[in-house]
Order: C-alpha cells, then sequence, then structure tokens
C-alpha cells in the first residue's frame, strides 16, 4: 500500500475512533467506577491504562455530569490527605450498574452475531 492510501485509511480510523471513543466513554467510566470508587484524576488514569485515550478535564467533568445528572453515578465529597481540600469521589450507582450489564450483554451479542 502506498503513503499516500496508508495515510487516508490512518485519517479514517482516527476519525471514526474519535467518534466512537465520545459514546465508549460513558461505557467506559462505568467500567472504571464498578471497579472502585475514584476520584476524576484516578478516573483518568484507569482511562488511559486500558485504553490508551486522553480524555480532558473539561470533557470528563461533561460526562460526569451528564451521568450524575441522569443518576448512574454520584458522588460524595471527601477532604484531601494533605490540603483538606474538598475533593469528589464517584461511585456507580445502582441504576448505573443495571446499565454496565445492559451494555455487557449488548456488546457480547454483537460479537457473537458479527463473528458468525
Amino acid at each position: 500500500m502506498d503513503d499516500v492510501r496508508k495515510e487516508l485509511i490512518d485519517e479514517q480510523v482516527y476519525s471514526w475512533l474519535e467518534v466512537h471513543k465520545k459514546s465508549a466513554l460513558s461505557y467506559i467510566i462505568l467500567l472504571a467506577l464498578n471497579d472502585a470508587d475514584k476520584w476524576s484524576q484516578q478516573l483518568t488514569e484507569w482511562i488511559y491504562d486500558k485504553t490508551s485515550w486522553t480524555v480532558t478535564e473539561k470533557g470528563l467533568y461533561r460526562i460526569l455530569r451528564r451521568m450524575q445528572q441522569t443518576g448512574l453515578v454520584g458522588f460524595k465529597e471527601v477532604s484531601a490527605k494533605r490540603t483538606g481540600a474538598k475533593r469528589k469521589q464517584y461511585h456507580i450507582t445502582p441504576e448505573g450498574k443495571v446499565l454496565l450489564s445492559k451494555i455487557k450483554e449488548q456488546l457480547q451479542y454483537l460479537t457473537l452475531t458479527v463473528n458468525k
């Protein structure tokens, strides 16, 4: 494959990933919080460790706020050890656990169906 075609394919892969990354982040955040309660920085690190995706602070807070408003995640304010500043520690709600389970079922179904 020549360099021009390879570059075109690389651009298409990048575009596809950016579109789907936005919708996948809610699922990934639910997975992370199902593992354990986390602060936003811990979520960012967990997401990067599992996917190699970088998420901006603004983008993460936007998703967390939407997920909190719809009852999928909650938070409690915890004092930071060194400074005593209040920080939000996020957790998955029972509704979030149900949604996570349903998404996993759909992903398994899709994988099985496509791979027949």
